[in-house]
């Protein structure tokens, strides 16, 4: 019997939803499956109709027309979050700006905590580091010239109090990483349980173009990304949208802005940690626009152990829903000649005092047609 630690103690869920010849998203849960030549995962994020109000309040209507993107992975620890620990993130853009959202729950008995609520403490990364806080790091270059002098990455670092610092990294200027300034907008809402955060950060005319000069026209963009939510440096999480360390710039996502790409939200993974897939995709865009969204689950031997796909018709007024959901009965392994091993999603237990069993009935349901009874 196939455990479900064994299924997604390590997951990887590769989603690729294609728009005519335009690829939309590759994604990786965590290590950045290849879906170009340069081995970047890849999400293309609409153009934002109207931008939204930097309130600290994310209303739906404000980002309905923002990718949304879910189930970042302990980093460093490949561990999915439960669902009270699950962040989300929207990402959009307009002709000047890159529009960040992002919703984290803060689970019962735990506290938001800073080490600054000071904004005289901006850039001091020092001052927000450990304690409750998000970075962003973004790249307009290739993951080689992050690291180079003169061209670089730019990093926020954000804390439910607005305290924030923006550096340029690798910077023209070595030791003024912190001389740099964004103008970026940044407001926080929280209460008990919640954390909510909106941003809009100034690309155009702020951040350096890959031809030396400054960028003029987001259209077509590409940006290198990572996104981290987390309970201090040590503390309760520390959840990346690819949980890998900072400096890992060829596993990092590859984020194109697109003014003809459909509204992707990537909203539910389900409760992976226990094994169980139930995964929501939808999307919104012209009238008459075809998708596939493909879902390809992978054990952590990199074996694919379920697939599926479903084909979505679009249109701008409603969303086009893609639910995946791990049948209760599968076979991830039958060898030729050999027994199937069967994967059975079923919960019981005993009442009696009869002991231990070795043997167990059970009725259960299935998609795959080898299974039968």
């Amino acid at each position: 019997m196939m455990t479900p630690n064994k299924w997604y103690g390590s997951w990887k869920i590769i989603l690729r939803s294609t728009v005519a010849a335009a690829m939309l998203m590759v994604a990786s849960s965590w290590n950045g499956m290849a879906g170009e030549s340069d081995g970047n995962p890849v999400l293309r994020i609409p153009k934002m109709a109207k931008p939204p109000t930097i309130d600290g309040k994310i209303a739906e209507k404000e980002w309905a027309g923002a990718a949304e993107i879910t189930g970042f992975v302990s980093v460093g620890k490949m561990d999915q979050y439960p669902a009270d620990m699950r962040g989300t993130w929207y990402l959009g853009y307009d002709d000047t700006n890159l529009y960040l959202a992002m919703h984290l729950p803060v689970p019962k008995g735990v506290t938001l905590n800073a080490q600054s609520k000071n904004p005289e403490d901006c850039d001091n990364e020092n001052a927000i580091l450990f304690g409750d806080h998000v970075e962003i790091q973004i790249t307009p270059h290739t993951p080689q010239r992050a690291m180079q002098t003169g061209f670089g990455f730019y990093k926020f670092i954000v804390n439910p109090f607005d305290v924030y610092s923006d550096y340029w990294h690798n910077c023209d200027r070595p030791g003024d990483e912190s001389g740099w300034s964004s103008g970026a907008k940044v407001k926080s809402t929280f209460d008990q349980g919640n954390w909510w955060l909106e941003m809009a950060i100034p690309i155009a005319g702020t951040m350096k173009s890959l031809d030396g000069g400054m960028i003029k026209k987001t259209d077509g963009l590409e940006l290198i990304m990572q996104l981290v939510n987390t309970g201090s440096c040590g503390g309760y999480s520390f959840g990346g949208w690819v949980p890998m360390s900072w400096l890992w710039w060829d596993r990092f996502y590859k984020v194109i802005l697109d003014p003809q790409a459909p509204v992707m939200q990537f909203a539910e993974t389900g409760d992976l940690i226990h094994g169980k897939l139930d995964t929501l995709v939808r999307l919104r865009g012209a009238a008459g626009q075809t998708a596939t969204v493909a879902l390809d689950v992978l054990d952590v031997d990199g074996k694919s152990v379920f697939k599926d796909t479903k084909n979505l018709t679009l249109n701008p007024s409603g969303w086009s829903v893609a639910a995946f959901q791990q049948p209760k009965m599968a076979v991830p392994e039958w060898n030729e000649g050999q027994e199937p091993l069967l994967q059975v999603d079923k919960r019981g237990r005993f009442i009696t005092n009869m002991g231990y069993a070795n043997v167990v009935t059970a009725a259960v349901d299935s998609d795959d047609p080898r299974i039968k009874g």
